[in-house]
């Protein structure tokens, strides 16, 4: 990941940064691409193919296209992509986003696309005091998820959990907060980045523990 990257790398990232594995010579299905980020940080793991997706049409022509890297209109809940496509999938900050109910649909696409024993790597907003009372967006329907609740959705779906963790905290929620607020009168979005860039140490520090409460961590395996 170029230093540009790492720059204005959040406390997630930072934390697959370091999750990552299993990535050799794989072919790799990245739902919800966003700005593209994780495309350079898994091929230079050793990642062979990535097809990025996002749901935003916008969002995927303005991504700075990177070789080996197929970026592509998709939706989690309509995979287009044959059986047993994939090596391994990731589906970050992606899940509560989907309507209400519909976690199992998109969860057994993931597995109809993997080959078997094929991972995914999955990160959802944790559902504890602090990560809900202090996220504005929660209050406008951002799902937070319960570890035993989401994992028994994973599990239901026909994968196997290989390991869970919970991290990040209040540096995080303080920099979601600023960054919002300073967005009532800066509309770029990266200049108000630049303005918060003080926190991003923080930020990454606090993701490295596995005992916070605003993220939950998953990778798990296709049986």
């Amino acid at each position: 990941m170029s230093k540009t990257d790492q720059h204005h790398l959040s406390g997630r990232q930072a934390k697959w940064s370091r999750l990552l594995d299993e990535l050799e010579n794989s072919r790799l299905l990245d739902i919800g691409c966003s700005d593209g980020w994780l495309a350079e940080l898994v091929l230079s793991r050793g990642c062979s193919k990535v097809v990025a997706i996002d749901s935003n049409k916008e969002k995927i022509h303005k991504i700075d296209k990177i070789k080996n890297v197929k970026y592509t209109y998709g939706d989690a809940l309509k995979l287009k992509f044959k059986k047993n496509s994939f090596d391994v999938v990731s589906i970050l900050d992606v899940i509560e986003h989907l309507p209400m109910n519909s976690e199992s649909i998109a969860l057994k696409n993931i597995n109809r696309v993997l080959k078997k024993g094929g991972h995914v790597f999955i990160s959802v907003p944790h559902h504890s005091f602090f990560s809900n009372i202090l996220d504005p967006a929660w209050y406008f329907g951002h799902r937070h998820y319960r570890a035993d609740a989401i994992l028994n959705i994973i599990i239901n779906s026909g994968f196997k959990i290989d390991w869970v963790y919970v991290d990040g905290g209040f540096y995080s929620i303080i920099y979601m907060i600023l960054f919002y607020f300073l967005g009532i009168v800066i509309k770029d979005v990266k200049l108000r980045m630049n303005l918060l860039h003080f926190l991003d140490s923080s930020r990454i520090k606090e993701y490295s523990k596995n005992k916070g409460f605003l993220t939950i961590f998953i990778k798990a395996r296709k049986i």
